[in-house]
């Protein structure tokens, strides 16, 4: 019994030693709920495969929450909306924004055209309106959420529609606007910032990693 003690002991340290030698190197990565579900899923697999030794860890926030995180020096990497020129910014790089939704809502029902957004998502709202009255289309405040996975609900439950970046876009959901004969919106930028103080090798195939996959939807 004191043998097989001591053999799980020493087959634990071993584990140990084995993890720590693993994950001596780490990006923590910050970026939006929509960006981690679709951009990064690809971008990690990427880097994965050159770089399988790397720990990521990714948390989550608004676009305009990250920068503060970076500066704090809480994530070594920010990919988000772009928040304007500053130093540490790798790469911009412009995506259309769309309406998006599921392949099964009505489409029959929607000249009265139903949304949802983030609580505090005027931004994206303001878009879509606009886009709207332009081509003398209605739509409404369907649903709202203070969380995008609140927004991915309803839109996943065909009750509403949204907009995002068409880069975002994966299945099930799709891109509605043809379909709905909804007018073009906007264009908007994706950037990736990173400390300058960290800025090694690891943080630049990353980078590459998340820009090879932006570039694959241009």
């Amino acid at each position: 019994m004191i043998y097989a003690r001591r053999i799980l002991g020493l087959s634990d340290e071993a584990v140990k030693a084995v993890r720590g030698a693993r994950t001596l190197r780490r990006i923590r990565l910050g970026t939006t709920v929509t960006l981690a579900m679709s951009v990064v899923t690809q971008a990690l697999r990427q880097f994965a495969q050159v770089e399988p030794d790397v720990q990521i860890h990714i948390q989550c926030e608004r676009s305009d929450a990250l920068l503060a995180l970076l500066d704090a020096g809480e994530i070594d990497v920010a990919f988000m909306m772009d928040q304007g020129r500053r130093p540490g910014r790798d790469f911009v790089e412009s995506t259309a924004l769309v309406w998006v939704g599921v392949a099964e809502f009505d489409k029959t029902s929607a000249q009265e055209v139903p949304l949802v957004f983030l609580t505090d998502g005027r931004d994206l709202r303001g878009y879509a309106f606009e886009a709207l009255d332009r081509v003398g289309r209605t739509g409404f405040l369907a649903h709202l959420s203070p969380h995008p996975i609140g927004v991915r609900a309803f839109v996943l439950a065909g009750l509403a529609i949204t907009v995002m970046p068409q880069t975002a876009v994966v299945p099930p959901l799709v891109n509605l606007g043809s379909a709905l004969e909804l007018p073009r919106l906007k264009d908007v930028a994706l950037s990736l910032y990173h400390d300058p103080r960290k800025a090694g090798q690891d943080v630049k195939l990353f980078s590459r990693a998340i820009h090879d996959q932006l570039a694959t939807e241009v």
